[in-house]
């Protein structure tokens, strides 16, 4: 029996538009605030998948699922 490798391709497409300087500090501010979602995301599905033992880390065998419990502290910072 044969199996075939199926080969997936995946196609990126790019819009380029020019933005006017005067948007240049809002743009900046909106880029601050979604690094600062995407590294609270990081960080807590870091502690989430994080086990240790004596003998140094240990891979999850089963994930970890955040409860909205557990994500609501970290969250309200933003408000």
């Amino acid at each position: 029996m044969v199996y075939k490798k199926h080969i997936m391709s995946i196609q990126t497409k790019t819009l380029s538009v020019r933005i006017k300087d005067k948007h240049a500090k809002v743009l900046r501010e909106m880029a601050y605030e979604v690094n600062q979602v995407f590294n609270l995301a990081n960080e807590l599905t870091m502690k989430a998948n994080r086990r240790t033992s004596d003998y140094g880390p240990v891979k999850p065998v089963n994930p970890v699922w955040l409860s909205a419990y557990d994500v609501q502290r970290p969250v309200l910072v933003f408000r």
